[in-house]
């Protein structure tokens, strides 16, 4: 079930990145680094996300339904989330569409 989850979001990612989305957001591929040498570095302890508190592998989709769906893993199954608003996708509803067996193979840290 893992394998069919990371194909079908692997499929989508590269169906995405197609011509004519390079076109829209920009081919990015020569992009360098515009940070300044002048500017003095400074250490950041806290990161807080706010778009989404927990959970590895985020995958963010805009429907032409109008409702954002994200997808990630928790640690012991995946979900997909749904809100009306891009920065409240962790207080939207959810629904778990893989949970890790008890044992043996994936049964932890997912």
């Amino acid at each position: 079930m893992l394998i069919w989850i990371f194909w079908i979001v692997f499929l989508r990612a590269h169906a995405f990145y197609t011509e004519e989305t390079k076109q829209f957001y920009g081919d990015d591929s020569n992009v360098q680094n515009s940070e300044s040498k002048s500017q003095p570095a400074f250490n950041v302890d806290t990161f807080y996300n706010v778009i989404a508190q927990d959970g590895a592998d985020p995958w963010v989709y805009k429907h032409t339904d109008g409702w954002y769906y994200s997808t990630k893993t928790t640690g012991g199954d995946v979900r997909i989330w749904r809100s009306r608003t891009f920065t409240s996708m962790d207080a939207g509803e959810s629904l778990i569409v893989w949970r890790s067996p008890n044992s043996g193979a994936a049964c932890r840290a997912v």
